[in-house]
């Protein structure tokens, strides 16, 4: 499992079982709470790779963790 937090402090911590799938949900994430960030497929691949870390807590789960909602994978 892997993980990254969104580059707004207090904001989400992303989880997803491939490198795929996290840039997906990161890129879902940024689009809808952050639209005026612009954050392109290249960054988000950027961001996944440099700042993704293993999450065993989440293992075998897919969504970002969010006040009031959850995003699914």
């Amino acid at each position: 499992m892997k993980a990254v937090e969104c580059a707004v402090p207090n904001c989400v911590h992303i989880h997803a079982p491939t490198h795929e799938a996290l840039v997906e949900l990161l890129l879902r994430h940024s689009h809808q709470a952050h639209p005026e960030m612009h954050l392109s497929e290249q960054a988000a691949e950027d961001l996944v790779d440099e700042s993704a870390y293993f999450d065993k807590k989440h293992a075998g789960k897919s969504y970002a963790h969010e006040a009031g909602h959850v995003l699914t994978g």
